[in-house]
């Protein structure tokens, strides 16, 4: 194989101005792996598996060509093994779900490990429902253990070959282990992780079932997945895989009228349900292709990655702030040293000095401003998660309850971290990644000055609950009179408040004084628009609603709107809300489910004009919950109040230079602030600004 930065620059262009650090969720695709399969597709016709003709059973035989090429990359043939051509891993996991019979001698029993993918722990509700005993072992011991009180029926374990959360490997020994001294044990091993960058050799692994997803081995094509079974388990005597549901081209014989079927006798034919993915799977070909030709092989693959992730390891547990604190908590079972106990993948979490985890979600956003992707969150592997962060059983249900859930944005509840992040490598990944990474996080989290007297005292004191001449007397012991009257100049003064009656429209700017409730500033966010589904128009959806200006008359009770689109006004009545069947509507605002009320009619045609579609104004009815779960808030996206510091639009102003088409005014505008503070002196300005 070429060298890596000429691979980069020859194969993979996308990577000249971006840093790609989610291989773990898909790899990418190189350029000739891309032509090969276009001339292939382009200089051909490729007809129907099913049918008849000379053009199809040329696709059936490159249909088995990829087969026999899948069984040749894991050092195995189709005398030993048969490939389900499936939609993905997951797909591949739940026919067996689906059709593992539990044997003729009593219930079967499904164990599988704690940091399982979500998708092996979805297996256990089709498998209980089938009659089976379902249980989660913890650690690897503990499921050996279960070989000797297994029931008496069929048994199948399920293990992760390679954790995606962390990397770890697991010793494939124990597959033997497991099996040895129960004729009827059966091990699933999920390779979707593992097979994407290390080798997998199934004449040595005698795994009854592999499960793995195309995409995460070469990047395309999407969609396409497969499961491996061992031949020589499956096809003695009593069937231990039988499938109720036959489609097309599974079956040799069936009466549509009575109950009578014959099922192919072919495994794959059996169970590929329809018409294949059979262009897609001609591709896999030239996947397997690249991996060898241009990653050098699955030996040289798994070192490169497990060098990087190595690599990137040391250099964030080297990370200390001023004080000596560490930067970055690792999560991992070894010191990576090991490519055969760990992969190409490095999870983590920021710490800030004082101790307080930085929230994952705002690593990502700002790794997304340097051009850097990562993946954040559980990972789909919700066991892992509970084993690394160490968060109980208890605690996850807790989450639920303050409205964390999978996939949302919702990273920190009660200061703890909800997931971690995760860097991982692919073979056209090089060092450049990693240190891109450790640059981000040392420009924006690693504190390399002390904390200021006054910001240090303040940084333990409950805030919330002190006056401004309180907070400064904690400062007044040991400081000068000049030190003190510094730290004075340095307060901020608050210069204007912002309210957004109307989700996503332009701002009401308050004159004086504004009152606070539950929700936040009253009636801030108290309104939204939605169209004809009820799905809430945002400003990147609908840019027209930045010109819709909201004016509030608090002592005639009206909601006010005008836009240099329309000559009138629209005059909304603040409790106007129809609480009838066909206008109570409900609608989600960042992943919180709310009840909203039609404000009528006229709003509407107004909003018609305005937009030029129908869309519809309505109002939040009862409350809503923040995310961590602790007070209701209105409808906006997090949280109630954004505080901007004027200084540092300035200063972001003064980096556009002239060419900025706004002033200090309207830039202050774009960031939809509620408190805009203003400060005697130029503050510092944040890492990582420039």
């Amino acid at each position: 194989p070429m060298d890596v930065r000429q691979l980069r620059q020859l194969e993979f262009p996308q990577l000249n101005d971006y840093v790609y650090l989610d291989h773990a969720g898909a790899t990418l695709y190189s350029e000739r792996q891309l032509t090969r399969v276009m001339q292939e597709l382009q200089s051909g016709l490729y007809g129907n598996p099913h049918t008849q003709a000379r053009k199809s059973a040329h696709t059936s035989r490159l249909v088995e060509e990829a087969r026999n090429s899948v069984l040749k990359h894991f050092n195995t043939s189709n005398q030993q093994h048969a490939v389900i051509f499936t939609s993905g891993a997951t797909a591949a996991v739940k026919i067996l779900a689906e059709s593992f019979q539990a044997g003729q001698h009593g219930a079967g029993l499904f164990n599988y490990l704690l940091d399982s993918h979500t998708s092996i722990v979805g297996m256990r509700e089709v498998l209980r429902s089938r009659g089976f005993v379902v249980r989660c072992s913890r650690t690897e011991l503990e499921l050996e253990s279960a070989t000797s009180s297994s029931s008496d029926g069929r048994v199948l374990f399920a293990l992760p070959a390679q954790c995606n959360f962390s990397g770890r490997k697991l010793d494939l020994s124990i597959v033997d282990r497991l099996k040895a001294n129960n004729k009827d044990a059966y091990v699933l091993l999920d390779a979707a992780s593992f097979a994407a960058t290390c080798p997998l050799d199934l004449t040595a692994c005698s795994a009854d079932f592999v499960c793995l997803s195309f995409y995460k081995m070469f990047g395309y094509p999407t969609g396409l997945g497969a499961l491996i079974v061992r031949l020589d388990r499956v096809a003695n005597g009593e069937s231990v895989l039988k499938k109720a549901y036959f489609g097309g081209g599974t079956v040799q014989a069936m009466v549509p009228s009575g109950s009578f079927v014959q099922q192919s006798p072919d495994l794959a034919a059996g169970f590929e349900d329809g018409t294949i993915n059979y262009l897609s799977i001609l591709a896999v070909r030239h996947g397997l292709w690249a991996l060898e030709q241009l990653g050098g092989g699955m030996q040289q693959i798994s070192q490169r990655v497990f060098r990087l992730a190595q690599y990137l390891a040391r250099r964030l547990s080297e990370l200390r702030h001023s004080d000596g604190s560490p930067v970055c908590l690792l999560y991992t079972d070894n010191d990576y040293t090991d490519w055969t106990k760990q992969g190409g993948i490095v999870a983590f979490n920021l710490v800030r000095c004082d101790g307080s985890f930085v929230g994952y979600s705002d690593l990502s956003s700002r790794a997304e401003n340097y051009r850097i992707q990562l993946r954040v969150g559980c990972f789909c592997n919700v066991g892992a998660c509970q084993r690394y962060l160490d968060i109980t059983d208890e605690q996850l249900l807790a989450n639920l309850r303050a409205g964390h859930v999978c996939g949302d944005g919702v990273d920190l509840v009660d200061g703890r971290p909800t997931g971690a992040v995760r860097a991982s490598f692919g073979y056209m990944s090089d060092e450049s990644d990693a240190d891109a990474l450790v640059a981000m996080v040392t420009d924006n989290f690693v504190i390399t000055k002390p904390m200021p007297v006054l910001l240090a005292a303040a940084a333990s004191a409950p805030l919330m609950s002190m006056s401004r001449d309180e907070l400064a007397n904690l400062c007044r012991g040991g400081q000068s009179a000049a030190s003190k009257a510094a730290a004075e100049s340095h307060w901020p003064h608050l210069g204007r408040i912002f309210l957004y009656p109307v989700k996503s429209c332009a701002a009401f700017e308050v004159a004086a004084s504004w009152p606070v409730d539950r929700r936040g500033f009253h009636l801030d966010r108290h309104w939204m628009v939605v169209n004809e589904s009820g799905l809430c128009l945002t400003m990147k959806r609908e840019p027209r609603l930045s010109q819709i200006r909201p004016f509030l008359d608090i002592q005639r009770r009206l909601l006010i709107l005008n836009s240099p689109i329309s000559d009138q006004n629209a005059v909304v009545p603040m409790d106007a809300g129809h609480q009838t069947a066909a206008l109570c509507l409900h609608s989600r605002v960042c992943g919180s489910r709310v009840r909203l009320l039609d404000c009528g009619q006229a709003a509407a045609d107004w909003l018609h004009s305005v937009v030029g579609y129908p869309c519809r104004l309505v109002r939040q009815d009862g409350d809503r919950l923040a995310k961590t779960g602790e007070q209701a808030i209105s409808l906006a996206n997090e949280q109630q109040f954004l505080l901007l510091n004027e200084a540092s639009v300035a200063h972001l102003l003064d980096c556009i230079g002239p060419e900025s088409p706004l002033d200090l005014s309207q830039l202050v505008a774009r960031f939809r602030a509620n408190l805009v503070v203003r400060v005697a002196s130029q503050c510092p300005r944040s890492p990582g600004l420039d």
